[in-house]
C-alpha cells in the first residue's frame, strides 16, 4: 500500500520484493522514515523516495559525487560505477527508474513517483 500521494515497485532478478516497498531504511538517521522503495545489499542502500534521483549509501555513507544532486530535469539517462555496482537513471519521464547491477550479478530496479507503485497500481 502506497503512503502519501507516491509510492513504488521494486524488483529483484525479476521478482517483485514488496518488502522494500513503503519501507524503512536499515540504518540511523533513515532507519525510522519510511520511503517508497528501496534497493538494498550487503553494501548499498538505495532510497527511492518522491520525484528526482535517489540517494545511494555503500556501507552507511551516502555516495554524494554520483549526480544525484543534479535537478531531475538536467538529463535524460545516465551511468553510475561505485565499487563493481553499475547504476543506470532513467529520465524524469514518470517514473522515475533506477536499475542496479550489483557485482554478484543480481538485477534490481525501483520503479516510484506521484500517484503510482504499490497501492495505486493495484
Amino acid at each position: 500500500m502506497a503512503y502519501s500521494d507516491y509510492g513504488a515497485f521494486v524488483y529483484k532478478n525479476g521478482v517483485r520484493q514488496r518488502e522494500l516497498e513503503n519501507a524503512h531504511p536499515s540504518f540511523p538517521p533513515y532507519r525510522l522514515d519510511t520511503v517508497h522503495g528501496i534497493i538494498r545489499d550487503e553494501h548499498i542502500e538505495v532510497l527511492c523516495y518522491k520525484q528526482g534521483l535517489p540517494r545511494i549509501y555503500y556501507d552507511h555513507r551516502e555516495l554524494e559525487n554520483y549526480e544525484g544532486n543534479r535537478d531531475c530535469w538536467d538529463y535524460d539517462e545516465f551511468d553510475y560505477e561505485h565499487k563493481g555496482y553499475k547504476f543506470h537513471f532513467v529520465s524524469c519521464e514518470p517514473p522515475y527508474v533506477v536499475k542496479v547491477t550489483t557485482p554478484n550479478g543480481d538485477k534490481w530496479e525501483c520503479d516510484y513517483d506521484y500517484m503510482y507503485g504499490a497501492g495505486f497500481e493495484e
